[in-house]
């Protein structure tokens, strides 16, 4: 499907939000779906499946415009389960 919107980013690639907000219009249900932060996992897995209805599909993580590397999501999760090693100052 083709919307001729263009967010920066590789072709038929948008923000998550908007991506939902078009699943929605093409569903005809004009609401706030998860607007605020009470985001229920029936929501995730009804906005999953409305999605593979029309088509849309995930293209991976981004950061600061440019699309994160299998080496640079591992290092996030290992960063995230407090792992890290601190790095020690020199005298």
């Amino acid at each position: 499907m083709k919307f001729n919107l263009n967010f920066g980013f590789p072709p038929q690639t948008a923000y998550a939000c908007m991506a939902e907000t078009m699943v929605l219009a093409l569903e005809q249900r004009y609401e706030s779906y998860t607007l605020g932060r009470e985001l229920t996992v029936r929501q995730v897995e009804e906005i999953s499946q409305l999605a593979k209805k029309h088509g849309f599909k995930l293209s991976g993580f981004r950061s600061f415009g440019r699309a994160l590397t299998g080496p640079e999501i591992e290092e996030i999760k290992f960063r995230a389960t407090g792992r890290r090693i601190i790095p020690v100052m020199a005298k």
